[in-house]
């Protein structure tokens, strides 16, 4: 019965599927022809094909635009004017014929916790890419109904959410989609990631607080003669995590320094560990990396801090030094009785309880998102994102604003991180998250946009000796409005550009490496700063919009200076051909060559 009617189909003729196509949008209200449009595109694959050739639109569930044709560009005037209750309306019908998609794109006030249960009944099993645009009408509840039903979503999107969104749904998603790639959320105001810590055991984070840890290490000791090996007993994960603290509390012994030099070294690997964010186990590493491989970050490379990161991370490295003070003593003579008790009693022991071992491992493993790749947090009140990327160690791209805290926490969780992109807004914020990004290996491509501030010669120095293949310094003053320049005020002077050339030559001596520049919005810049950036060894592309204070002959040398550095790249590819230098010049329209 099946194959005869996907022969039907078939065998069905492309000029009756026009004809439909045609008498859909002749004549009809919007609400009744945008219901007739979907019902018709959930028949199969090849009537959607049909008509989104005859609408000459891809026809999408936003109700607006694609909803129609341009010839009747009144008729779409005319729903969009229409009150919100038949907008809803027509959502809520149009959402119960929804059926075979496999991408939807939901926007506008229309879209209700409704319309998303319709969908999770009727096409949620089959959802590849979700996008919800401006939705305000919807809550935590609609979209962790949605999600939930959709097993094969591998791209989700939240835009311009209202305050009914305070970001409860995250744990949903990551675990019902097992396959989720990107995660994009921007604009969600009501976004209250503190209430996630009050949605079960799934979200608290990985590492056990201090004062827990402790009270545990007590009871143990006075309960039992063994201390040592009931801690030999606990999980790699644990034995990582009272390391660190070690090194913060007294001991006499030599065999205490020895287990406070372990911690050192310990500590220094880690680059920074806090109660909010600590490193994963090698265990873990091993079975969240894609090659199987352990990620851990490099210690070969060194850059020289300024002064305001070394006085803002002492500042906050005090008050996790004054709490670990406390049982740095005791958990170093634990450690010490591990140490000394003989191996065959360790082992033992370790064999009358195995499942001690098993259960903490696998009880890790279900808690992270080994296949997320791209998480995108902007302008969404976020605190601390801490407890999300300590359970995505396999992302590859990250972008997101907020406290310096979150930087470290991907620098220690995600060893794989190859593109940043951080809003940042204050010195201080600034020079900790340098400090942090040193520590990320695998880092190719950074974007800063700078908001509100300039960076200091001294800064930029530390971002040039970062192995980096792109690099974006943008304004967001020039972001939010490209053909709007500000001469007042520019992120950028110089001398920063200076600084910036130098520790990009001095560090491509010994690794040379094509390099994509961008400068938008440094009105400040001059021929001077062109001078310098003709300096660099294989500039590959560059843009320079809203830099209103190049001539056209400074930027005629900036693009044969890209000319070469692509035919460098050429003659290493063996292909010998030419490449377009102007391709890869942007420039404002007022000052096109």
């Amino acid at each position: 019965m099946t194959a005869t009617v996907q022969q039907s189909q078939l065998e069905c003729p492309e000029q009756l599927v026009r004809n439909i196509a045609q008498l859909v949008v002749k004549d009809d209200s919007p609400g009744n022809r945008l219901l007739h449009l979907v019902a018709l595109c959930g028949v199969c694959k090849r009537w959607r094909q049909e008509l989104c050739r005859e609408v000459l639109l891809p026809v999408a569930f936003d109700g607006a635009d694609n909803a129609g044709v341009p010839s009747r560009q009144a008729t779409v005037t005319r729903f969009r004017k229409t009150d919100v209750a038949h907008k809803r309306a027509t959502f809520l019908g149009a959402s119960k014929l929804l059926t075979g998609y496999s991408d939807l794109t939901l926007s506008g006030e229309a879209v209700t916790d409704e319309v998303l249960l319709n969908i999770s009944r009727t096409n949620g099993a089959n959802l590849i890419s979700v996008k919800l645009l401006g939705t305000t009408a919807v809550t935590d509840e609609g979209i962790t109904a949605l999600v939930s039903s959709a097993p094969l979503l591998k791209v989700f999107m939240l835009e311009d959410a209202g305050r009914g969104v305070a970001g409860t749904f995250v744990p949903a998603i990551l675990q019902s989609c097992k396959q989720l790639e990107s995660l994009h959320i921007e604009g969600a105001e009501g976004f209250a990631w503190q209430q996630l810590q009050q949605t079960g055991a799934w979200w608290q984070p990985l590492r056990a607080p201090a004062a827990a840890v402790d009270s545990q290490t007590a009871a143990a000791a006075a309960t039992s003669g063994h201390a040592g090996a009931s801690s030999s007993r606990q999980a790699p994960s644990q034995q990582q995590q009272q390391l660190a603290p070690v090194g913060s509390g007294p001991s006499s012994s030599s065999d205490g320094a020895s287990v406070q030099q372990h911690a050192l070294r310990q500590r220094r690997h880690l680059r920074i560990s806090s109660d909010a964010s600590d490193s994963l186990s090698d265990e873990d590493e091993g079975c969240f990396s894609d090659d199987g491989s352990l990620g851990a970050a490099s210690d070969s490379t060194s850059i020289s801090v300024p002064a305001a990161a070394t006085a803002a991370l002492a500042e906050q490295l005090q008050h996790s030094s004054l709490q670990e003070e406390a049982g740095g003593s005791r958990q170093a003579g634990l450690l010490l009785q591990q140490v000394q008790q003989p191996p065959h009693q360790q082992q033992q022991e370790a064999a009358a309880e195995p499942q001690q071992l098993v259960v903490p491992q696998q009880r890790r493993s279900l808690l992270c998102h080994t296949a997320l790749r791209r998480l995108h947090v902007r302008f969404a009140a976020v605190d601390s994102l801490v407890p999300l990327l300590e359970r995505c160690p396999g992302l590859t791209e990250l972008q997101l604003d907020g406290p310096a805290l979150n930087i470290q926490a991907a620098a220690a969780a995600c060893p794989n991180v190859k593109r940043l992109a951080f809003l940042v807004g204050s010195p201080v914020e600034l020079d900790a998250a340098l400090f942090y990004l040193n520590g990320m290996s695998c880092l190719r491509g950074l974007e800063l946009e700078v908001k509100g501030m300039m960076l200091s010669t001294e800064q930029l120095r530390v971002i040039g000796m970062l192995p980096l293949r792109e690099l974006s310094l943008d304004s967001n003053a020039y972001r939010q409005q490209p053909s709007m320049p500000r001469p007042q005020f520019s992120h950028l002077d110089n001398e920063g550009v200076k600084g910036l050339v130098d520790s990009i030559c001095s560090r491509m001596r010994s690794d040379m490496m094509p390099l994509k520049l961008s400068l938008c919005g440094a009105t400040a810049l001059k021929q001077e700063a062109v001078s310098a950036l003709l300096r660099l060894p294989m500039l590959t592309a560059i843009d320079t919009g809203g830099c209103i204070k190049l001539t056209p002959m400074d930027r005629m040398r900036l693009v044969a200076k890209v000319k070469a550095g692509q035919g460098m790249m050429d003659n290493r590819a063996g292909g010998g051909g030419s490449s377009s230098a102007l391709a890869s010049l942007r420039v404002a329209h007022a000052h096109a060559l």
